[in-house]
């Protein structure tokens, strides 16, 4: 290394020239010192951001399940009401196959749905008035014979089916908070 020497007044400077070629291998260690050190801090941060990612797209994932599930016990009961309304032979395969998937969804209800939301309380009575409905379809033409046993038949088949009228709508106000998509927890 060279020196050089100069004199100012009466104070004396000496400067140290290093050759420029030293110069650019310090500054390069140096920067591959400090991009070693700052590697594994980027590379955190980076798994983080994606673990991250991976955190929303398990929770939309959940709330998009939970969703498909709610919604197949509102169609299952939908089809269940209008198999009830619109069936004359309640022991068809059909209106029987209709008939065990609602079974299955209102039972699975109770587990998708808060219990004071009153849900669950609604489907079971659905499945309780829907034997109304049914054993007046299956029964009716067995007591024709008997008016009286008829007419009450015909009766408590005829107020479930104004229950079930009544209570669509009070079941579509009870599931609309768990059926809003953007509001699903």
């Amino acid at each position: 290394m060279e020196r050089r020497k100069w004199e100012i007044s009466s104070y004396r400077l000496e400067i140290h020239v290093r050759p420029i070629e030293n110069n650019l291998l310090v500054m390069k260690k140096d920067f591959l010192d400090y991009l070693i050190a700052f590697a594994p801090i980027i590379i955190a941060c980076f798994v983080a951001w994606v673990g991250y990612q991976q955190y929303l797209t398990a929770h939309r994932k959940l709330r998009l399940d939970l969703y498909q599930r709610r919604f197949a016990v509102y169609e299952a009961t939908l089809a269940f009401y209008q198999a009830l309304i619109d069936s004359t032979e309640s022991e068809s395969d059909a209106f029987i196959t209709i008939q065990k998937t609602f079974i299955r969804c209102y039972r699975e209800s109770q587990f998708l749905f808060d219990k004071d939301s009153g849900i669950y309380q609604i489907l079971d009575e659905w499945h309780t008035q829907s034997f109304k409905i049914t054993g007046f379809k299956q029964q009716g033409k067995d007591i024709v014979n008997d008016p009286n046993a008829l007419l009450n038949m015909n009766n408590d088949h005829m107020q479930a089916l104004v229950y079930f009228n009544t209570a669509i709508e009070q079941l579509e106000r009870k599931i609309e908070p768990y059926l809003d998509f953007r509001r699903i927890v």
